[in-house]
């Protein structure tokens, strides 16, 4: 694959990316209580999967963050938390998804990491 369709496909799957986003918020914040609501949630669990198997399809995947160790290569630190139970340095909360295309960085994990006390 050339650089410039690489390049192309990279932007076209981080833009890709804020949908998919978008469909797990609306996802996590359906009301339980309302009426219709589950049906709904279950309509965006849907499009929301398939979107995720596409993008599987294409050589994207999802980069596994929470409880490994920091990796500023992988992981953009939003946040440090102090957690006894925890190694220091190591990613304890995932707050956006980070994805490689072909083992190339789409976008980092946006994550919360364990500090020291």
């Amino acid at each position: 694959m050339g650089k410039e369709v690489g390049r192309r496909l990279r932007d076209f799957f981080a833009r890709f990316l804020l949908i998919q986003d978008d469909l797990g918020r609306a996802l996590s914040c359906c009301a339980a209580d309302t009426e219709g609501s589950e049906h709904l949630k279950e309509g965006i669990r849907l499009i929301h999967k398939r979107m995720e198997d596409l993008l599987a399809q294409q050589g994207v995947k999802r980069i596994e963050a929470v409880g490994t160790p920091f990796d500023p290569i992988y992981h953009e630190a939003v946040l440090m938390e102090e957690a006894p139970d925890v190694p220091e340095n190591t990613v304890i909360e995932e707050l956006e998804v980070g994805y490689l295309f072909q083992g190339i960085l789409i976008r980092p994990a946006k994550v919360k990491v364990a500090k020291g006390t």
